[in-house]
């Protein structure tokens, strides 16, 4: 199957992204894909950890804390989950957003993040990338 080739276990990858019944009708051990991919992802996350704590040079609970978690979910929510591009340009929105408001001076921020992603989790799941999508 593909999964043997030097870079098959990429294209393994795209079927059961839609749907787990075709990816196994094509012979694909979708588990085991899965798997794979959650191994990856976490390796790339255990490093970018590792790198946030050499750069930082101290890790303490106020470091990681839950609004830098709802903060990086606000991205990949707006920008629309499964895009590469749209939870980048989601960063740089949401970080200008933020910034004009602390020159505000308000310290609404975080309340203002928060209603801006329950609106595109109501009307826009799709995230910023759904739109660039619609309009192809």
């Amino acid at each position: 199957m593909s999964s043997q080739h030097a870079a098959g276990w990429v294209w393994c990858c795209v079927p059961w992204l839609r749907n787990d019944i075709r990816a196994q009708a094509l012979g694909i051990n979708v588990f085991r894909m899965k798997l794979l991919a959650f191994s990856i992802s976490g390796f790339f996350a255990g490093v970018a950890g590792a790198l946030y704590a050499h750069f930082i040079q101290l890790v303490t609970p106020n470091e990681i804390a839950s609004s830098l978690t709802i903060l990086i979910i606000a991205m990949a929510t707006i920008g629309g989950v499964g895009t590469i591009i749209g939870p980048a340009v989601a960063a740089i929105i949401i970080h200008f957003v933020t910034e004009m408001l602390q020159i505000a001076g308000t310290v609404y921020d975080q309340i203002a993040i928060g209603a801006v992603l329950m609106l595109f989790v109501l009307f826009l799941p799709q995230g910023i990338a759904g739109i660039v999508r619609k309009k192809r």
